[in-house]
C-alpha cells in the first residue's frame, strides 16, 4: 500500500515537472518570435533611418539656431562610429515600436490560458487599447520633446557652450518618447 502511494507521489511530481518544462518551453518559444519580429522591425526602422532622423531632430533646429550653431541644426559626432551607432539604436527604437502589437500579443497569449474563459474574450481589446494608450503618449511626448530640450540647454548657458552630440540628442529624444508611451499604459 505505501508503494503505490510513493508511486503515484512520483507519478504527480513527474506530471508537475513535466507542465512546468512545457511552460518553461512556450516562454522560450513567446521570446524568440518577439525577438525576431523586433530584429525585423529594425532593420525596417534602419531602411527608414534617415526619416527618422530627421523626424526626430525636428525640434532641435530652433534651439541650435538661437544658440549661434548653423541654422540646419546638425548635431556632434565626437567618434568615428558614433553616427553609425547613432542610427543603429534609432533603428532599434523603431523597431521596439512597430512590434509593440506582436509583443502584447505574445504576452496576451501566454497570460491568456490561466484565465477563465470570460477573461480570455479581453485579449483583443487589451492589444489593441495597449497600443492606443501608447500611440497616444509617444505622439503627446514628441509634442512636447521641444520644450525640456530647451530648457536643458538653456539652463546651463550662462556657464557652458553646449555641443549637442547626435548619441545624446537622439538617446535622450527616444527615451523621452517611449517613456511618455509605456506611462500612459499604466492604470
Amino acid at each position: 500500500m505505501e508503494e503505490s502511494q510513493e508511486e503515484s507521489q512520483g507519478e504527480g511530481l513527474t506530471t508537475v515537472i513535466r507542465a512546468l518544462w512545457d511552460r518553461f518551453e512556450e516562454i522560450r518559444w513567446r521570446l524568440f518570435k518577439i525577438l525576431l519580429a523586433i530584429v525585423l522591425g529594425s532593420i525596417v526602422g534602419f531602411i527608414f533611418r534617415q526619416n527618422i532622423v530627421d523626424f526626430l531632430s525636428s525640434p532641435l533646429p530652433i534651439v541650435t539656431s538661437v544658440l549661434g550653431q548653423p541654422a540646419h541644426g546638425k548635431l556632434i559626432v565626437l567618434g568615428l562610429t558614433e553616427g553609425f551607432m547613432v542610427y543603429l539604436k534609432v533603428a532599434l527604437a523603431a523597431g521596439l515600436l512597430l512590434t509593440l502589437p506582436v509583443i502584447l500579443y505574445q504576452v496576451w497569449a501566454f497570460l491568456s490560458p490561466a484565465l477563465q474563459s470570460r477573461g480570455a474574450r479581453y485579449g483583443v481589446l487589451f492589444v489593441l487599447s495597449g497600443i492606443l494608450l501608447f500611440a497616444v503618449g509617444a505622439t503627446l511626448g514628441y509634442a512636447v520633446l521641444r520644450y525640456p530640450v530647451q530648457w536643458l540647454i538653456f539652463f546651463s548657458i550662462a556657464n557652458f557652450t553646449p555641443l549637442i552630440t547626435a548619441d545624446s540628442y537622439f538617446t535622450f529624444a527616444v527615451w523621452f518618447v517611449i517613456c511618455f508611451g509605456l506611462v500612459f499604459e499604466l492604470p
